[in-house]
């Protein structure tokens, strides 16, 4: 049977962890991670979450894109700004394609060298082709 079978068991397995170290956040818990007395440090792309605490010359407190840590930076990625007032007053219904490429260009970009710790509560992901 496949449930007796060693590798099924294993791939069961694997998957609970996985499960396990994925969380969601809220946007308001999220603010707590931003590389301030030791904490690590998140941002939120497209509604995934890593871990960009390896970074710190780039997140971490006073550097440059330490203004995207601890909440949602799929504004500032996408249109390329890292302006406190445009990421406060642009959202995801304004991004035109290219921006929705951007942001998606920058996901994939995080995937592949950060780790992913959670999902933001709420956030419907957007793709290239959405309608917003």
């Amino acid at each position: 049977k496949k449930e007796n079978c060693f590798f099924h068991r294993k791939v069961q397995k694997n998957k609970k962890k996985i499960k396990k170290m994925v969380r969601e956040f809220d946007i308001e818990e999220l603010k707590n991670y931003r590389g301030e007395n030791g904490a690590p440090i998140y941002l939120a792309v497209n509604g995934t979450i890593f871990d960009v605490s390896q970074s710190p010359n780039f997140y971490g407190p006073g550097k440059s894109y330490h203004v995207l840590t601890g909440g949602d930076a799929s504004i500032g990625l996408a249109i390329t700004s890292l302006k406190l007032e445009d990421l406060q007053t642009r959202t995801l219904k304004s991004l035109n394609k290219d921006e929705r490429e951007t942001l998606i260009a920058w996901e994939n970009k995080l995937k592949s060298k950060y780790q992913i710790v959670g999902v933001l509560k709420g956030y419907n992901k957007i793709n290239i082709s959405s309608k917003l």
